[in-house]
């Protein structure tokens, strides 16, 4: 599961950064979207390193915090859903 989350986290900041090229999208989050107006490969790299930390500490407490699979899994399901929503406008090109 942790490797599902970090390719999805990682399909979305390029799918994000490739919309955001284009003109055709908007970051919703105003962190990074701060972020990307300041340095679009600065956010990434931010980002990928953060996620990387994130993912790695939550596998980590997986087996020793109890609600925290759960997270996990909720955390892939919104993914997918926000790559739903990148297919939509890729979908529009």
């Amino acid at each position: 599961m942790i490797a599902a989350l970090w390719i999805t986290g990682v399909a979305d900041l390029v799918l994000t950064a490739w919309g955001l090229h284009l003109g055709l999208i908007e970051e919703a989050n105003p962190i990074m979207a701060w972020l990307f107006s300041v340095s679009m490969s600065g956010a990434l790299i931010l980002a990928l390193v953060v996620m990387t930390a994130a993912l790695l500490f939550l596998h980590v407490a997986r087996n020793r915090v109890a609600w925290v699979d759960m997270a996990l899994r909720s955390l892939l399901a919104i993914r997918f859903s926000v790559l739903v929503l990148h297919m939509i406008w890729i979908s529009i090109l």
